[in-house]
């Protein structure tokens, strides 16, 4: 497990809510109109890249956590791809992700599209999408 922190430190700080299934939900949609998710869990071995590339729109796993831009507002509430104007080069900017939607959740949470095309959130439960998928992490066509 790569997080080292003893349970008297953790308990005074805010990873004391920390379980096995903290994990990082993310929802993108591609250019051909695709939605795609994924789940990334905090203590587990998988990696995504959080960023597009073309910047960093993070500066650390609080601002992750937190999911806010320079002026304190909620990341998932701005257009995907808007740039925070008056950012320097050098300086976290929210255009700069590589998600349109993230979210950390303690609880085992996965997200689903239902046969009517609607995204659910089932909690408590693995969704499985196909045989061939891990409806665990992923939602992909493959």
């Amino acid at each position: 497990m790569p997080m080292l922190i003893s349970a008297a430190a953790r308990d005074e700080s805010r990873e004391k809510d920390i379980t096995d299934e903290y994990a990082l939900h993310v929802l993108h949609r591609d250019d051909t109109g695709l939605l795609t998710y994924k789940k990334v869990y905090f203590n587990g071995t998988d990696a995504i890249s959080i960023n597009s590339g073309e910047g960093y729109a993070f500066g650390g796993i609080e601002e992750l956590e937190t999911n806010t831009d320079a002026g304190n507002n909620n990341i998932n509430e701005s257009q995907y791809g808007l740039y925070e104007s008056g950012r320097l080069q050098h300086q976290t900017n929210s255009g700069d992700r590589a998600y349109e939607q993230m979210r950390f959740d303690k609880n085992k949470l996965t997200y689903f599209l239902n046969s009517d095309g609607n995204i659910v959130a089932r909690y408590q439960h693995n969704f499985t999408y196909a045989a061939a998928q891990d409806g665990a992490t992923e939602n992909w066509i493959g």
